[in-house]
Order: C-alpha cells, then structure tokens, then sequence
C-alpha cells in the first residue's frame, strides 16, 4: 500500500509513522514534553491499531494507493471516538460543532473535557487507575458489577410524568 503524500509524493504505508504522528499530537494537546502516560499510550495503541486495519481493508479491496488527507480524517474520528477531542486540529472543530447539531437528535448527552482533564474532574468518563485507593475504588466497583440483560428489562406500562419533564412544562411537550 502507498500513501500520496500533499506533495503528490507516494511513499510506502507505514503504520509506526501514524503513531508517532499521533503521539505527537496528543504530546502538544496536553503539554508533555516526556513520554505520554501508559493509559494514554494505551489509546494511540488501539487508535494506530484501528486505522491500520482500515487501511488493511482498502488494501483487500484493490486499492494501492491512500492519500494522506484520507488518514488524517481517520485520525481524527478515531481521536473523537477516543475522547482525546483537545487533540483535534483547530480548523476541525467547525466540522465537528456541525456534525452534533445535525445529529443532535441521535445524542442523549456529550462530554467534551480535554484528554489532560484525567484527575482534574469530579467524575471524570476516563480516567486512570493510577494510585493505590483508585486500584482499592476500583476494585470494590467490579467486585458489585452484575451485568445486565437489557432485553428482560420491559415496561407494561409507561408511568411517564409529562408534566414533570421540563421540556413538557405548561401541558406542551416541546418537539424538536
């Protein structure tokens, strides 16, 4: 597989140079100038990862040629699926307030915190295991974790209080 570079150059895909890219961008994201933290690398790791099969399956198909645009945007959905939405080109973040408007509907909530935010937020959606009374907390989580069968979980009949939701204030449910 190659890779047309902006240059119109095509260079052999290499999927350690998408790493380090990468490494590189979340090093500038969250100011570190030493290596990334393992949780971190964890995540590049699985990134990289993703991407690479992706370009795998161009490769199955026929193609021989990805222009680096093409990896770029890939990147870049795999870093918002991560969360790591700090790292993230500037000139993106057009694209991506427009992609949640429209698709407002599909989104019950969303959580926008800078990658660095691990240890900074009261409930944080990901943060590391790092000290001992994380590994203690953690621990007496998934010792409680039961997992559910959402498909056993039915309702007879809906109870729900629509004077009592907001967006029903007045008698009016508000429809978006």
């Amino acid at each position: 597989m190659k890779v047309k570079k902006r240059d119109a150059v095509s260079v052999d895909y290499d999927e350690h140079k998408i790493y380090i890219a990468i490494e590189k961008a979340v090093k500038n994201a969250i100011k570190c100038e030493d290596e990334v933290p393992p949780h971190i690398k964890t995540i590049l790791n699985n990134i990289t990862s993703a991407i690479d099969n992706i370009i795998k399956g161009y490769a199955k198909r026929g193609e021989e040629e990805v222009d680096v645009e093409t990896i770029q945007d890939l990147v870049e959905q795999q870093l918002m699926g991560a969360g790591l939405y700090d790292v993230v080109r500037d000139g993106k973040w057009d694209d991506i307030t427009e992609y949640i408007w429209e698709n407002r509907g599909d989104f019950t909530g969303i959580s926008m915190l800078a990658a660095s935010g691990d240890k900074l937020y009261q409930q944080a959606p990901h943060e590391e295991v790092s000290t001992p009374q994380d590994e203690t907390l953690w621990n007496k989580l998934i010792s409680k974790f039961h997992p559910v069968d959402f498909t056993q979980m039915k309702e007879a009949e809906d109870e729900t209080n629509l004077q009592g939701e907001i967006a029903c204030a007045d008698g009016a449910c508000e429809l978006v």
